[in-house]
C-alpha cells in the first residue's frame, strides 16, 4: 500500500505501509540527499539540551546528570550547553548510555501498544531510512517538530546503527504530515 497522507496536499514518495493494531511501519525507499532547510550551520554547528532531549527520549535531568558525571561532554555558551555532533554521537554510544535510550525508545512503542483507551485517534510510527545522512535526518525532526507548529507528537531518533530509525507518537494526522513532510523533502 502507498500514496499520499493529509488529503493529498503534497505528494509522496513511495512506500511501504504495514498496519499491526493501530501501529504503523512504513519503509522508505533509501534516500538520497535531504534537501535541508536548517543546517548545522543555522544553530552553529551545535546541539542544545533540547535536542539531545528530542533525540533521546530521556529527560532534561537525566541529559543534566549525564553532563555532571562526565559521560557528556560539552561547552556552556552564554549560560546555555552546546555540543558538537561528534560528543552526540559518542554520548549516544556510550555503554552507560545507550541501554537508557533503547528503553526509552522502547516504552514509547510498548506504551502505545498497552494503552486500550485513548481520547482521540493517535499512531505511533517506526520510520527506517537506509542509507540516509544521519546528521540531516535527526536535523529535520528535530527543527520541524520544535518548529513546525506540531503539538503533540513524541520523536525518539536512534542513528548508532546502519539504518536511521525515527520513532514518532502522537495525534494521527500530525505524525503523518511530518512524515509526509520528510517525505517530500528527500
Amino acid at each position: 500500500m502507498g500514496g499520499g497522507i493529509c488529503g493529498g496536499m503534497k505528494k509522496c514518495r513511495d512506500f511501504k505501509l504495514i498496519f499491526i493494531r493501530h501501529f504503523f511501519i512504513i519503509q522508505l525507499r533509501p534516500a538520497g540527499k535531504i534537501k535541508r532547510r536548517l543546517t548545522m550551520q543555522d544553530i552553529g554547528n551545535y546541539y542544545v539540551i533540547n535536542h539531545l532531549v528530542q533525540l533521546t527520549g530521556l529527560t532534561d535531568r537525566t541529559i543534566r546528570n549525564y553532563l555532571s558525571t562526565g559521560i557528556l561532554q560539552g561547552e556552556k555558551i552564554n549560560g546555555l550547553w552546546h555540543f558538537t555532533p561528534e560528543q552526540v554521537e559518542a554520548f549516544v554510544k556510550h555503554p552507560a548510555v545507550r541501554p537508557s535510550i533503547l528503553a526509552k525508545n522502547n516504552s514509547m512503542v510498548y506504551d502505545f501498544l498497552l494503552e486500550d483507551k485513548k481520547k482521540k485517534q493517535e499512531i505511533c510510527l517506526i520510520l527506517d531510512i537506509p542509507q540516509a545522512d544521519k546528521k540531516a535526518v535527526a536535523e529535520f525532526f528535530c527543527y520541524h517538530i520544535s518548529n513546525g507548529g506540531y503539538r503533540d507528537i513524541r520523536f525518539a531518533f536512534d542513528g548508532v546503527m546502519d539504518i536511521s530509525r525515527v520513532i514518532l507518537k502522537g495525534d494521527a494526522t500530525e505524525v503523518l504530515c511530518l512524515v509526509n513532510e520528510y517525505n517530500t523533502s528527500i
